[in-house]
């Protein structure tokens, strides 16, 4: 894009930012129709409810901006679209060096909803995704995109090109090929900066400079915690540092496991390809292969590893670590990595890592998804700690107590009246916002409310 067009559209963004809501939506009007109060805050995000929708939102800076809150209500399927640059935040001038498009720095809540069928085909551009840069402030959550097609140089995943906020609670499933000679791919994000958590990837990646099956590269203040990935990772040239989870860390990452196939050239391991951080109770159990430096956990690493394991049977090699010695790392048997016992120090009763005993390797809490009943409960706890006046806390833990009774038989045809239930619990919380609860205390206890709904309505 031309200088004077970048100037222009910056005009536009500045602007759209002090426009009414409904101004603001060309095509689709992203949730106000539904929800009257709707304005971009946590507590009435903008709501993405068809394609439409889906259109403005990726199309209009204003919707990304710091503060603006949108979720997703409905599953997208992008089938029968061939995109050039990443959807949403993309990069707008392929020559100048650098990101020169407007960055996401709003909150996109997926709301457990998904994206199919997203091709992305931009084999010498950088900054390729769903989102092709989040910097600090900007989050991504509860969103799962199925079935992608993304092919990009520096910085591609299914998700994100770069990542310099948060992603928690996501995944990507399909194949993410790294094309270019600096090809810096993973599963979900090219590149980290920041934070990502509870998330996973699966599927293929490729490519041939850092490849990784979750993250390609984990950059001095990236965090990846409680995530893992799967599939089949392979670097395409005899130089590529492939890994697992993530092809090169220079930070941390925590409570993570890899369980894909990891095959390259040189610097390949079934966790990472090389290490430059810290990394503690993670494992990985997928096969590794190639010519130099191949670990059953990291290719080459100087930097340091604690509590951490990996299956020298499905791997193939006794050796941890392609490069060197090391500490912090032993490997087990398939019998030994399916045993409790053996992950001495890990968190198995808040629990971090839950295991079926001799039957599978340890999983992350999360995997284990609670259902409806589950969150009722939770929401009652978090309103009962609000020590809110009795007679209106009496009022809604009824509306609660009425989901929850809906909701006993597991008969999918009470979850209406549960659904009700909780929309009239969303009114009286509503009705006392700012008066006997705090208006973020009322937001957190809407949020979840919806949440339910949600759950509900798309079973």
């Amino acid at each position: 894009m031309r200088r004077q067009e970048l100037t222009v559209l910056s005009t536009i963004v500045i602007v759209s930012l002090f426009l009414p809501a409904t101004v603001r939506a060309v095509g689709g009007d992203m949730g106000v129709g539904t929800e009257p109060l709707t304005d971009g805050s946590e507590a009435y995000p903008y709501l993405i409810e068809d394609l439409a929708d889906f259109d403005t939102f990726a199309g209009d800076p204003a919707y990304w901006a710091a503060g603006v809150h949108t979720k997703l209500t409905t599953d997208i399927d992008l089938s029968g679209r061939t995109y050039t640059t990443a959807v949403i935040a993309p990069d707008t001038d392929d020559i100048s060096n650098g990101f020169q498009g407007t960055q996401f720095t709003g909150v996109f809540d997926g709301g457990g909803c998904t994206i199919t069928n997203l091709t992305i085909t931009a084999p010498a551009k950088d900054f390729i995704g769903l989102f092709g840069y989040i910097v600090p402030g900007g989050h991504i959550k509860n969103l799962d995109v199925i079935n992608v097609n993304v092919q990009g140089d520096y910085g591609a995943g299914g998700l994100a090109g770069i990542n310099y906020g948060t992603i928690s609670s996501c995944s990507a499933n399909g194949a993410v090929i790294g094309t270019g000679q600096f090809a810096t791919v993973g599963g979900l994000a090219g590149y980290n900066n920041g934070n990502v958590s509870s998330c996973y990837a699966s599927g293929s990646v490729n490519g041939n400079w850092f490849i990784g099956g979750l993250v390609g590269y984990n950059d001095n203040n990236g965090n990846v915690l409680a995530c893992y990935a799967s599939g089949v990772i392979t670097g395409t040239d005899a130089g590529t540092t492939v890994g697992g989870l993530v092809g090169g860390n220079n930070s941390n990452v925590t409570n993570c496991y890899a369980s894909g196939s990891v095959n390259s050239g040189k610097f390949v391991g079934g966790l990472l390809g090389d290490n430059y951080g810290s990394v503690s109770n993670c494992y990985a159990s997928g096969t590794v292969s190639g010519i130099l430096y191949v670990g059953g956990l990291v290719g080459s690493n100087p930097g340091s590893f604690s509590t951490c394991f990996w299956d020298t049977q499905m791997s193939g090699t006794t050796v941890g670590v392609g490069d060197r010695t090391a500490t912090g790392m032993i490997g087990k048997t398939t019998a030994e990595m399916m045993a409790q016992s053996t992950f001495t120090g890990w968190d198995f009763s808040t629990p971090i890592w839950v295991i079926e005993e001799g039957v599978s390797y340890p999983h992350l809490w999360w995997e284990i998804v609670p259902g409806p009943m589950d969150l009722v409960v939770e929401l009652a706890e978090n309103m009962n700690g609000l020590e809110l006046p009795a007679g209106i806390e009496n009022g809604l833990q009824v509306k609660l107590d009425g989901a929850l009774k809906a909701l006993e038989d597991d008969n999918e045809n009470n979850d209406g009246a549960a659904i009700n239930s909780l929309q009239a619990f969303i009114n009286a919380v509503n009705a006392q916002r700012g008066k006997a609860i705090f208006e973020e205390d009322a937001d957190s206890l809407i949020a979840t409310a919806r949440q339910i709904i949600d759950m509900l309505s798309n079973q």
